[in-house]
């Protein structure tokens, strides 16, 4: 999904860009998990992600939903998120303020 279709949602959304999938993965499964992850994206409704929800209850639902999705474990993720104003807030470096897209 394009961020251009993410925009035109006008949704909360959040992107993951990046997994880290477990090391006991066979490597035809690890190949077939970067295929499938290479830029994902779940809407915060769809998570039930809440306005007051702060970045570890945002990341554990953005850990199980990627788990569960695809049956398979990993060690961690990158990921941001696409306000509904169309504003990207990148919640691992919050140095800086919202960009906008």
């Amino acid at each position: 999904m394009s961020w251009e279709n993410i925009l035109k949602q006008q949704e909360r959304t959040f992107i993951i860009t990046d997994v880290d999938w477990d090391m006991s993965l066979e490597s035809d499964e690890t190949d077939e998990a970067v295929l499938l992850w290479m830029v994902n994206s779940v809407t915060a409704k769809e998570l039930e992600i809440e306005d007051g929800d702060d970045k570890e209850d945002i990341e554990d639902e953005l850990g199980s939903w990627i788990s569960i999705s695809t049956g398979w474990l990993h060690s961690g993720f990158t990921w941001y998120e696409i306000t509904a104003d169309g504003e990207k807030r990148n919640w691992l470096n919050p140095a800086g303020d919202y960009d906008v897209v």
